[in-house]
Formats: structure tokens, C-alpha cells, sequence
């Protein structure tokens, strides 16, 4: 349980990245930036577009976005316009593509009751997934916010090429505080249909000290035996449900 109204987390992952903008001459950076004020990132994301609409930079190596669904061709870069529900915020997309897969690391922010089911859109009830509203959305290029109208938790994203950067605010609620907690679904990413789960061929969670998680797993879906790492670090120390060790321990089924 987090015990302050506002909470930073951090995610990095492994491997190798470039910084578009270091290469370009300042004058160029000056008119690019100029011009992001023109981009809507929620262009194709309906339709049979493909396209995710939250955080990334070119050749970034994280692309942290919403998903409103991780089980049918529309919603294949995890969200689709039309869907009325949200499951959470994960760290990687495909954009425009038409292929199914991505949507690594899970991070769901909630209070009071912790449910750990992912739910259907036909069948939300009982899940972690809450109703979301378009408009209480904000996209532009590198950042992506949204009020959750269930919680009120205020949710903001943006990315480095090697990290993605989230800030929850979590409203007051008086002497009645339920809590704000975080749950990361290890076990969320992108998979054939409702009745089937995503494809794991192994994965490993490991709590590094009361700031720190790390991971890494293997996925069989459209990129056949792909490998991630995480490193997830908070800005406030964190009391971790027993989950890891409990009755949840199948690598399959990671969630914390």
C-alpha cells in the first residue's frame, strides 16, 4: 500500500536505444518542436488503424500507452477508440502494424479492494478493468494523461528511449482512505482470444528492495520466443503484497 497522494514510477528495459534529437543541428530541433503542436496522436487509433496513442520517442525502445483490450485484431496495439473500459498502462506497442502482439508489463493503478482478474469488455464485473471517458484524456506527442472517473486517480505517462515515466495522483479521500496501490500484471500481453492467456514460455519476478522490482520473460505469440527485462523503480517506498510468493507463483500467472 502507498501511503502518499502522489506516486513516481520508473521502468527501464535492456538493450539498445538512440537519441533521435542529439543528432540534429539546434535550429532543426527548434522548428521540429514547433510543429509537435500540430500532431494528434489519436489519429488511427479506431477504425483499422492500429495505433497506440500514448508515450514514445523515434527509436525509443518504450512505448507506454493504455490498453483498453489485449484479445482481438482491432485492439492489436493494445487500444482501440471505441472500447469504453481500460485495463492499465504497458510499456510496449506495435504501431499501425495489424500484428498481434507487445503489451509488456502491465500497471494498474486502483484503490480499495485489489482485484486481480484482467476481465473481458462482454464481462468487466469483478476485474481490475474501471470505465474511462475520452473526455478526460490528453494525448500529444511523448505524453498521455487520463482521469479515471471510477477512482479518480489521475494517471500521466511519457518516455525516454530507454524508460518510461509514470505519475499517479491518487485522490484524498478523508479518514475513510482505502488505500492506493499499484498491481502489475506479469502475465498481461497480447493473446489470441478471450479464452486463452498470453502465451509465456517462462517469466521471473524479484523484489530488489522496497523501491525496486525486476523481471524477465519469454513470449510465444507473433514474434516467436521474444525476451524482455524490466526494472521498475518507485519514487516512495512501497509495502509489496504477498502474492509473489503466494498462491500466484505459477510463472504464468505473475501478478503483484
Amino acid at each position: 500500500m502507498l501511503s502518499r497522494r502522489t506516486l513516481l514510477a520508473s521502468v527501464a528495459a535492456t538493450g539498445l536505444g538512440s537519441v533521435l534529437a542529439s543528432a540534429l543541428p539546434r535550429a532543426s530541433r527548434a522548428q521540429t518542436a514547433g510543429l509537435t503542436a500540430f500532431v494528434d496522436p489519436m489519429i488511427g487509433t479506431g477504425g483499422h488503424g492500429h495505433v497506440y496513442p500514448g508515450a514514445s520517442l523515434p527509436f525509443g525502445m518504450i512505448q507506454l500507452s493504455p490498453d483498453t483490450d489485449n484479445a482481438r485484431w482491432d485492439a492489436c496495439s493494445g487500444y482501440y477508440y471505441d472500447d469504453k473500459t481500460l485495463l492499465g498502462f504497458s510499456h510496449t506497442h506495435l504501431s499501425g502494424t495489424g500484428a498481434s502482439d507487445m503489451l509488456d508489463l502491465l500497471v494498474v493503478p486502483v484503490t480499495g479492494e485489489v482485484r486481480i482478474k484482467p476481465g473481458t469488455l462482454a464481462d468487466p464485473e469483478g476485474s481490475y478493468r474501471t470505465r474511462m471517458s475520452h473526455a478526460q484524456e490528453t494525448a500529444r506527442p511523448g505524453y498521455y494523461s487520463i482521469v479515471l472517473p471510477e477512482n479518480g486517480i489521475r494517471a500521466e505517462l511519457t518516455a525516454s528511449t530507454r524508460a518510461g515515466l509514470h505519475r499517479y495522483t491518487f485522490p484524498d479521500s478523508g479518514p475513510e482512505d482505502k488505500g492506493a496501490h499499484l498491481l502489475i500484471d506479469w502475465a498481461h500481453g497480447f493473446r489470441n482470444d478471450d479464452r486463452s492467456a498470453t502465451r509465456l514460455l517462462s517469466s521471473s519476478l524479484r523484489l530488489m528492495d522496497e523501491n525496486t522490482l525486476v523481471g524477465s520473460r519469454q513470449v510465444r505469440q507473433w514474434a516467436q520466443g521474444r525476451v524482455i527485462h524490466f526494472a521498475l523503480r518507485l519514487s516512495q517506498p512501497a509495502e509489496f503484497d504477498d502474492l509473489l510468493q503466494g498462491r500466484y507463483r505459477d510463472h504464468r500467472r505473475h501478478r503483484l
